[in-house]
């Protein structure tokens, strides 16, 4: 699924939850989901970042030196 449609469910998620009364602890259950939502929607917005490269390391050096 691309990113403008996540961003959609997203919205429409959160529209729906903040349509809904809560009291007592179920407001704060909703809070937190109303910010895992925010959260969620924050990191669609960052633009994508390169994968990060593996095993960029250097090559190990022969040893020169025969045993013996």
């Amino acid at each position: 699924m691309d990113k403008e449609k996540l961003k959609k469910q997203i919205e429409s998620a959160y529209s729906m939850i903040t349509g809904v009364y809560v009291k007592g602890a179920d407001a704060k259950r909703m809070a937190m989901a109303m910010q895992n939502l925010e959260n969620a929607f924050a990191e669609l917005d960052k633009p994508d970042e390169p994968p990060a490269k593996e095993g960029k390391t250097k090559p190990e050096k022969k040893s020169e030196v025969a045993d013996g």
